[in-house]
């Protein structure tokens, strides 16, 4: 793989995906919202994306 986890804060991942490997980002949302499987407190995530840096993301995945 081209991608990688660039580094984590708190409870934020950033990665660093090569646009060939776009469609691994809804499994990776996919790992993150089920690795505390808990009816009562079930755990969502949000994503941004950015083309060019950290301070143009904007919300959601990018088109695949």
């Amino acid at each position: 793989k081209k991608s990688s986890m660039v580094m984590t804060i708190h409870d934020e991942l950033v990665l660093e995906v090569h646009k060939e490997e776009v469609y691994i980002l809804p499994k990776i949302k996919e790992i993150m919202e089920s690795i505390y499987p808990s009816k009562r407190l079930p755990l969502t995530t949000g994503m941004e994306h950015s083309f060019k840096s950290l301070a143009d993301k904007v919300d959601g995945c990018p088109s695949l």
